[in-house]
């Protein structure tokens, strides 16, 4: 008869060390089975370090590309092997793409609150020595006694108030190759990082996203939108069908319809709005139509968003 799991965590805290919502827990738990923790005396759910470091391995392997229903069943051993393929598969691309000239940084120091993901895919990508501080004080107190080729900044959400800490950085690190990683950021942030000479890129990191030698880079001008369908002026749902895909997310432990139907809505009224612009205005008229048809190929791609969530919970429009 196997032990209990020593349950410790709550899911708050689960989200703060795996650096997955709680949101996502619930759905990966309720509709994979990927954890299955404990409940105390209130009901609460709580979690062992077992279900952290699984949880940890799923994440890591999602934002790799990994479909959630592939891995969620995996045992631990099984995650970290698949893991550890996915790490070296993607050392193998670097070295076959790594031209002769130029080498990457030998030593690295990763500044980041969510972990060693980015440092194990630094180690991977070839880099042979990675540090990693948590905060800015860390950081500080590294670079002042041992020093690094390359300084990565971590950060999920990349906001203005960040920007003084980079600066600083920047300063500290005056003989170090500096990169932001980020997963969402506003374009005037990463217009002010490109004026510092700073490369932003965003997570999660590639093979070829450290070109050799590593040097700060430009971003190219940003490629035109393109809806996926030649009749992308087509709606493909109705109002009412819009109206009816919102509502059904009560009865999912998914937002994504409602959010999706929103934007389809909002797009195809500013759709509408453009039109009305190009037929009153003479002036502006080519403008207009530029716009119009910009919004409309969003609005298709957005409505190809919703497609994929009607796909897969069999939804009926």
């Amino acid at each position: 008869m196997t032990e209990p799991k020593a349950a410790r965590y709550n899911i708050g805290a689960v989200s703060r060390l795996t650096g997955v919502s709680r949101e996502k827990i619930r759905i990966w738990e309720r509709r994979y089975k990927a954890v299955e923790p404990e409940r105390d005396e209130a009901n609460l759910r709580k979690y062992s370090q077992e279900d952290v470091e699984r949880l940890i391995l799923i994440r890591r392997l999602v934002d790799s590309g990994q479909a959630i229903s592939n891995v969620a069943n995996l045992d631990f051993d099984e995650l970290q092997a698949r893991l550890q393929a996915r790490l070296q598969a993607r050392l193998q691309v670097q070295e076959s793409t790594q031209p002769e000239s130029g080498t990457l940084p030998g030593t690295a120091l990763v500044v980041s609150s969510e972990g060693r993901d980015l440092a194990d895919t630094l180690t991977a990508l070839g880099i042979p020595s990675v540090a990693v501080a948590s905060g800015m004080v860390d950081a500080e107190n590294w670079l002042a006694t041992q020093g690094a080729d390359l300084v990565a900044v971590e950060l999920p959400t990349l906001l203005r108030a960040d920007l003084t800490n980079i600066k600083h950085l920047r300063r500290l690190a005056t003989q170090s190759r500096l990169i932001v990683v980020y997963r969402f950021a506003p374009v005037r942030m990463l217009e002010q990082l490109q004026s510092l000479g700073i490369r932003a890129i965003r997570a999660p990191l590639q093979a070829g996203d450290l070109p050799h030698p590593l040097t700060a880079a430009k971003p190219g001008p940003a490629e035109p939108a393109t809806g996926t369908r030649a009749d992308y002026r087509q709606r493909q749902y109705s109002p009412a069908q819009l109206l009816k895909m919102s509502n059904m997310a009560n009865e999912l432990a998914c937002e994504c319809p409602r959010h999706l139907a929103d934007l389809v809505r909002d797009l195809s009224a500013f759709e509408d709005y453009s039109l009305s612009c190009e037929t009153e205005s003479a002036e502006d008229a080519e403008m207009h139509r530029e716009i119009y048809d910009v919004v409309a190929r969003a609005r298709a791609l957005v409505e190809d968003a919703l497609g994929i969530v009607v796909r897969e919970e069999n939804l009926d429009p």
